[in-house]
């Protein structure tokens, strides 16, 4: 007997079936099927749906179509044999059985399958549970470790990830040349000196030889910090990061015992990190960079305040300072006054002076061109917005007595709304990306801290482009300047005030300071000699680390 049945099956994915079906002699009839997968019963649907293209073709008036939704889907780890099958007499579409292989990838419906399968806790105990998540983090591995290898043609790309498992083997990082740097945040040379100092010392690892992983505590994920990932990478350090790790401990579980060195950096990483990394990274030559000693910031601004809890603050500072700088190997600070505050403190301890690398860039505008000063600085550091405070109250006004029409520019992160007041002459400029524009248009910058500690990033970047700053005791604290330049730290308000007058109106003194801090910059604050004081403190004959 010929079939009165025509039609066919559509399509079929692990979600959805799709098709048409009609009677040749009963068109208008609305058709009842029924759907088997691997020989059973999964539902019942009518061909009643509308489709033009069945119209057009001259299928009756086009509803004629079905499509059945399958529930929670079919699996994508095995095959399925789908049969569509008119319910009063059995007779099957065209097209059916349709056979559904295994899935190759993981495309969207693989994906929706997999997700309530793997999560589903009610229907399973936690022997299965933790097969489960054994089998999800083997293959986490195993692509992470496809993810991390180089491309046949970008040998540089294995920069981008680390295969997990095991630290790295390139030829450019031998036996103990790995090192870990560790920081609160991704650095941002934007943001703040600490930043430019991690970053300067990252170099000089690469080049004295190391292979240099960053692991940052708070990853971040703003578009500042996206731009600092990328300059990580541009600097060839490997950002040790999500989606490649979780924390700061798995990387220290799947890096440490390749480690020939740890990077600490700041007293607060050194002190919540150092006996972890000893634990886990028994080879290495652990360091802990200050970047500033904060119990002594602290216990001066107590003093220049008058707030008791800020000697209380200081005092547990200096407890966690002192107990990260006595777990490391070698503690690296920026300042020879800091090396000795910690000398005395804690004879004995291996301590290594170590600035940061800043390149020269003389300003070409002419002493005539520029006019005015200008205050530099993170204004989200206490320090900072106490200073630009006492200059915008007690010095101004007293150079504004000799010199009415001088401007002042305000210029760094982080400046405070309404700061400057009304005064025309105080120029809140804001973050500078290009401090070489900014030391164009002033003849002098100044630093008036009455309180902080380290050295100051900002005096170094203007004593490098070749324009005179005025300071404070404290903003000049740790630099070893030659009389050119220490003739200009000014101990009050008044002197502060004198000496902006001077090498603002003096061409020729202004020119001679210029010169001095330009050749004291080249020679302390290059690349050779960081690398010096660096190679001293990691080079091949240290003592070999403790192991806890």
């Amino acid at each position: 007997m010929v079939s009165t049945l025509r039609g066919q099956v559509d399509s079929v994915d692990r979600g959805l079936i799709r098709g048409w079906a009609q009677d040749r002699f009963l068109c208008d009839q609305r058709i009842s099927l029924l759907v088997t997968v691997n020989g059973t019963l999964v539902g019942r649907t009518i061909a009643d749906r509308y489709r033009a293209d069945l119209e057009a073709a001259g299928i009756g008036d086009g509803r004629h179509a079905f499509a059945l939704a399958l529930g929670n889907g079919l699996s994508p780890l095995s095959p399925h044999q789908i049969r569509v099958v008119r319910e009063s007499d059995g007779t099957e579409l065209d097209r059916s059985p349709w056979l559904l292989e295994p899935a190759t990838s993981l495309d969207d419906s693989a994906l929706l399958r997999l997700a309530p399968l793997l999560a589903d806790g009610v229907t399973c105990d936690r022997t299965l549970l933790d097969r489960r998540l054994g089998f999800l983090f083997a293959q986490i591995d195993r692509l992470l470790g496809l993810r991390a290898a180089p491309e046949p043609d970008d040998p540089a790309a294995g920069w981008q990830a680390v295969r997990l498992g095991g630290a790295p083997d390139r030829p450019d990082a031998p036996d103990g040349r790995l090192a870990l740097v560790i920081d609160a945040r991704i650095p941002d040379g934007r943001r703040d000196a600490g930043s430019c100092a991690l970053l300067s010392h990252m170099a000089a690892l690469r080049r004295l030889g190391y292979r240099v992983l960053f692991a940052p505590i708070d990853p971040g994920d703003s578009s500042d910090d996206q731009a600092a990932r990328a300059r990580l990478a541009a600097d060839q350090v490997t950002l040790c990061a999500a989606p490649f790790y979780a924390s700061l401990e798995e990387v220290l579980r799947r890096h440490g015992s390749s480690l020939g060195l740890v990077y600490l950096h700041r007293g607060a990483t050194g002190f919540l990190y150092a006996r972890l990394v000893r634990a886990h990274c028994p080879r290495a030559w652990l360091i802990c960079s200050m970047a500033d000693l904060e119990h002594l910031r602290l216990a001066r601004q107590c003093a220049v305040e008058g707030r008791p809890e800020l000697a209380r603050l200081a005092q547990r500072s200096r407890q966690r300072e002192f107990a990260a700088a006595m777990e490391a190997d070698l503690v690296l600070v920026h300042s020879a006054a800091e090396a000795s505050v910690l000398k005395q403190a804690l004879p004995g301890l291996r301590i290594v002076v170590a600035p940061w690398a800043i390149r020269s860039r003389p300003v070409v505008a002419s002493f005539e061109a520029r006019r005015g000063l200008a205050f530099l600085a993170d204004y989200a550091h206490a320090p900072n917005l106490d200073a630009a405070r006492r200059l915008i109250r007690d010095i101004m006004p007293l150079v504004w007595e000799s010199e009415p029409e001088m401007t002042c520019l305000l210029a760094g992160s982080h400046l405070p709304p309404g700061l400057t007041g009304e005064d025309p002459r105080l120029v809140p400029v804001g973050h500078v990306p290009d401090l070489g524009r900014l030391f164009s248009r002033v003849r002098l910058t100044v630093a008036p801290l009455a309180y902080g500690a380290g050295i100051k990033g900002k005096v170094m970047e203007s004593v490098a482009a070749g324009v005179p700053c005025v300071c404070t005791p404290i903003a000049a604290e740790g630099f070893d300047w030659p009389l050119a330049l220490r003739r200009w730290i000014a101990p009050d308000t008044h002197g502060v005030a004198s000496s902006i007058l001077a090498l603002h109106r003096d061409r020729a003194l202004n020119a001679e300071t210029a010169r001095a801090g330009l050749a004291w910059a080249a020679e302390s604050l290059s690349e050779a000699a960081l690398d010096r004081s660096l190679g001293d403190a990691v080079r091949r004959g240290a003592p070999q680390p403790r192991v806890a």
